[in-house]
């Protein structure tokens, strides 16, 4: 051995050492501050459950090709989900699943609480199901892949007569392709307890294509999950229910309004009992105040 060759040598083994110890060092930390910091805890998380979708937005980019010509790329994208989810030690139960089986389409409205709920939809999808989403978001790298292999539909909504054109057209792919589409109404994520306003929309493309709607309920996040007050916990439960399909037959866009406060209404007692029983269980099983320890 040459003495350069010996001098790359002790090189070599000088970097991976301290590459070693720099990762054993940064574990160490990342374990210390996970088991005092509620917080840390909250953020380690946090970011674990983005990087597990990430990974299976990576995979299924091969896994749910084959399945995207008959319409379950989203099917088989939330199995995966479901089964990377494991780790985070939330319990899961889903009432009426029977409700969502249909060979025919429907509109699927969720009450909206936190990116938590992909771990509801990784649970509660049906089969031959998709998204509507914003037209924008079919130009992000990777996530447009995954998006497209689930058949999400994407519509331009710029303005009223744009709003109508994306009912229409959201409506020809649902019929077309025998999709059933999940929508969360309130249209974005809040830090409120029980649900904002709905918004029109799934209401309009239900009546429109004079397809039922099914509600499904998820109770509050509150007892194990709070980004507002940074807790995160290694357990909760979530109750899920699946209301009765609410038929759409004979109505017309002037019944949209009453359709959606009544929808809402509905649903919002379910959630309040549903939360209760979550917040229940959660306490009788840990014995904690979900706020103030882990």
């Amino acid at each position: 051995m040459t003495l350069l060759s010996a001098q790359h040598m002790v090189c070599l083994c000088g970097l991976l050492g301290t590459a070693f110890w720099t990762a054993f060092l940064l574990i160490s930390l990342v374990a210390i501050l996970y088991s005092v910091s509620p917080t840390a805890r909250y953020y380690i998380r946090i970011s674990g459950f983005y990087v597990t979708i990430f990974i299976t937005a990576s995979y299924c980019c091969i896994y749910a090709l084959p399945s995207y010509f008959y319409t379950e790329g989203g099917s088989r994208m939330m199995a995966v989900n479901r089964f990377l989810f494991q780790w985070m030690g939330i319990d899961i139960e889903v009432r009426n699943r029977k409700k969502l089986q249909s060979d025919t389409p429907y509109v699927l409205i969720c009450n909206h609480q936190s990116s938590l709920d992909v771990f509801v939809m990784a649970h509660t999808w049906p089969e031959k199901c998709t998204c509507m989403m914003k037209d924008s978001l079919k130009y992000i790298p990777g996530f447009n892949i995954c998006c497209f292999l689930a058949n999400a539909i994407f519509v331009k909504r710029s303005s009223r007569e744009g709003g109508i054109s994306a009912l229409k057209q959201c409506s020809d792919v649902m019929q077309e392709k025998n999709l059933k589409v999940w929508v969360f109404p309130e249209g974005t994520r809040h830090r409120e307890r029980g649900m904002l306003p709905f918004k029109k929309g799934a209401f309009n493309l239900a009546v429109q294509a004079q397809i039922p709607i099914v509600p499904v309920v998820a109770s509050s996040y509150d007892p194990f999950y709070s980004k507002l007050d940074k807790y995160f916990k290694s357990e909760g439960d979530i109750i899920v229910e699946v209301m009765d399909p609410i038929p759409t037959k004979g109505m017309t866009l002037e019944d949209v309004p009453d359709l959606c406060e009544k929808t809402r209404a509905k649903m919002l007692d379910v959630y309040n009992k549903l939360s209760a029983e979550a917040a229940e269980r959660f306490h009788k099983t840990t014995g904690n105040d979900s706020k103030k320890s882990d």
